[in-house]
């Protein structure tokens, strides 16, 4: 049973890989406000000045800039601008999630088969499959939210002030992930 829920876990997971890296960005906000804001951070070697009478052109409060300055940086770093980091960030962000869904039920429940159940239904939860393959910073709010979760319920069962240290700085890492 166990290998079964793995294999479909893994086999979404493959897919949103393959359609987050392989296939071109279309999706409004991606082109516009992640990646073209990202591109144009890396192009001006900082955050880009623009004078215009429209607010919505992801460069107001409610479109923090985490994900496009993480693009924008590891481009900066490899020396030349690809949106394929931050379209393989999505992917890598939902997986990540899926293992602290795991992690967290397992804790919690502490019976395997009925956690890959779960994750497997959490996996498979239609938003999530969109937001796990659009170039956008919803994946990372995803990832923050679990590892909050995940950090906070370790931080109730052993008390360890790491756990809170933790938590706390991923939910000041939430605050620049999405509107």
């Amino acid at each position: 049973y166990a290998r079964a829920v793995l294999l479909l876990i893994g086999l979404i997971s493959l897919c949103l890989f393959w359609h987050a890296v392989l296939y071109p960005a279309v999706y409004w906000d991606s082109l516009i406000l992640y990646l073209g804001y990202a591109r144009m951070t890396f192009l001006d070697g900082g955050f880009p000045e623009k004078v215009t009478g429209q607010v919505g052109i992801g460069l107001g409060a409610n479109y923090p800039h985490l994900y496009e300055v993480l693009g924008a940086g590891i481009c900066t770093i490899k020396g030349g601008w690809s949106e394929i980091p931050q379209r393989l960030m999505v992917p890598v962000a939902g997986l990540a999630s899926t293992l602290i869904v795991y992690h967290t039920l397992l804790r919690l429940i502490r019976h395997v088969s009925w956690a890959l159940t779960l994750t497997l239904l959490y996996r498979s939860i239609p938003l999530g499959i969109i937001y796990d393959q659009y170039a956008s910073s919803y994946s990372l709010a995803i990832l923050f939210t679990a590892g909050f979760l995940y950090l906070s319920l370790m931080y109730i069962d052993t008390g360890l002030k790491g756990y809170f240290r933790l938590a706390t700085l991923l939910i000041a890492c939430l605050l620049y992930t999405s509107d």
